[in-house]
């Protein structure tokens, strides 16, 4: 009999936290599961192979795998969607960890509401040390089709959501779709996010489950480990949304909604606003990174670019101020005032604040 969950983790380079994240999947209650670990020709896969085996010689359910080669974190995902076996795939980062009972609670979810496609949840950001930052997760059950295009163009923006109700990495897919759709390496670090956008847009749907399944480690200082979190790269989430962009606009299976992604409203709110909001990048330099990172050869994009070329700093920084207000205004027109306070609370801790300054520096 197929386990009902196959836990995936690519492995790299993390043996202080391997051995955590395997702990919290055995301990819990639910016990139908398998999981499998592929290490990715990691400089310590020594270490890593080690704490493994540990767990091999008492437990039938984990499954190790070396490779000889690189094959980077895409292929590493593709590589262990193609050796599971379980009827809903979870691939989860090597230095994250399950709450507590996370995969009895995501069971029961997913009897409750059956026949979608991808559950994903809500999640905790911590440090280094383990240490909690803030809380993401949505106010309410809620679901996601390209029927309801309304709301499911908030997740294709990628300017809030989904970051504020799940994480685009981890979740909780249906067997056979990922091998279906597959992992693109084409865009940078953005295969996760790419991914979802293309189920949306091949008519799968989301659940969202209003509850912290686990625990995304979030480097703020200094890693225990020498792998970094790959979105703390200077300018790699714009460069993965650039081509990310250019395959949406150039995949005729998608060319139905070619007026959507080139529209003024989507431009601004994928790429422009991403460019306002990363911390590190110094508003006044806001014009020449457009300038020179943008180059996708079409008018009515170009158009909204030269527009905001032109602006100046003042309009550029109020720009900037107005960010966070503006996004909890559409989060509001989601889940309503109480729950956008709520939210807003959860969002806010000193740990983060200080985070946020540093960059800055």
């Amino acid at each position: 009999m197929n386990p009902f969950f196959s836990i995936l983790i690519p492995s790299y380079n993390r043996p202080e936290y391997i051995h955590k994240l395997i702990d919290s999947i055995i301990n819990g209650r639910f016990e139908n599961f398998e999981i499998i670990i592929s290490d990715d020709c990691s400089p310590k896969k020594a270490e890593i192979k080690n704490i493994v085996n540990k767990y091999l010689s008492d437990d039938n359910r984990i499954r190790f795998y070396e490779q000889v080669n690189n094959l980077g974190e895409v292929g590493s995902k593709n590589f262990l969607v193609s050796k599971a076996k379980g009827s809903y795939n979870i691939i989860i980062g090597d230095d994250d960890i399950f709450i507590d009972d996370a995969l009895y609670k995501l069971h029961q979810s997913i009897l409750n509401n059956p026949n979608h496609d991808l559950y994903a949840f809500g999640y905790e950001t911590i440090d280094e040390n383990g240490k909690k930052i803030s809380t993401y997760k949505s106010p309410k059950d809620i679901s996601f089709s390209i029927k309801n295009f309304e709301r499911s163009s908030n997740i294709l923006y990628a300017d809030m959501l989904p970051l504020w109700i799940f994480h685009p990495s981890t979740f909780c897919c249906k067997a056979g779709i990922e091998k279906s759709i597959g992992y693109s390496s084409e865009v940078g670090m953005a295969e996760d996010i790419f991914f979802i956008f293309e189920l949306l847009l091949q008519e799968k749907e989301i659940f969202v489950i209003s509850d912290e399944i686990f625990k995304w480690r979030k480097i703020l200082y200094q890693s225990k480990s020498d792998q970094l979190n790959q979105s703390s790269e200077y300018l790699a989430d714009i460069s993965a949304r650039l081509k990310i962009f250019e395959k949406l606009l150039t995949n005729s299976k998608y060319e139905q909604y070619t007026s959507f992604f080139i529209s003024r409203d989507f431009v601004y709110r994928f790429l422009v606003k991403n460019v306002l909001s990363d911390g590190r990048i110094d508003f006044k330099n806001f014009n020449t990174l457009l300038s020179n990172k943008i180059n996708v050869n079409h008018n009515k994009v170009n158009e909204v670019f030269d527009h905001e070329i032109k602006k100046s700093n003042i309009i550029i920084y109020l720009n900037k101020i107005f960010l966070l207000p503006r996004r909890l205004f559409i989060f509001n027109k989601l889940f309503g005032f109480k729950s956008t306070l709520l939210f807003l609370y959860r969002l806010i801790s000193v740990k983060k604040i200080i985070y946020k300054i540093s960059l800055k520096k």
